[in-house]
């Protein structure tokens, strides 16, 4: 096959699958290639990381030492990734699928909470949340 036909073949593909340069071409028309938000959560959970680091190191903040500091860190990413499951609910552009993205904000929340306060025993309820979450979710899924 020469270039000319290649060419003209892939041309063809791309019409027909609705690829276009404004979806950002070569192949990224899916439904969720480009995803602002997700890329939005985790610039700011890592800039939430690196700004409680540095309050833990110059001791800005007196509750935030090195030692817990990386609790505080658990606790804000579980935060931002909550705010992402929210917003992916309540704004339609934004809509995918959050099951996966809750239940991580879930886990980072409760291990981040716990360990804050001192509760040492939040992982077995972090078990028992996801054991729950997936009765649950096997119960309601819809039979055929």
């Amino acid at each position: 096959m020469s270039e000319k036909d290649e060419h003209e073949k892939w041309e063809k593909d791309e019409e027909e699958k609705g690829w276009d340069e404004k979806d950002g071409g070569g192949g990224k028309g899916e439904k969720w290639a480009r995803d602002p938000l997700a890329s939005a959560t985790w610039a700011i959970i890592l800039i939430l990381a690196g700004c409680i680091l540095l309050a833990a190191n110059l001791g800005l903040v007196s509750f935030i030492t090195l030692g817990n500091s990386w609790n505080w860190i658990l606790l804000m990413a579980g935060a931002a990734l909550l705010l992402q499951v929210l917003l992916r609910l309540v704004v339609p552009e934004w809509r995918r699928p959050v099951g996966g993205w809750l239940m991580l904000a879930l886990i980072l929340l409760v291990s981040g909470v716990g360990a804050v306060l001192g509760l040492e025993n939040t992982w077995p309820l972090i078990l028992i949340a996801i054991g729950v979450a997936l009765l649950v979710g096997g119960l309601l899924r819809p039979r055929f």
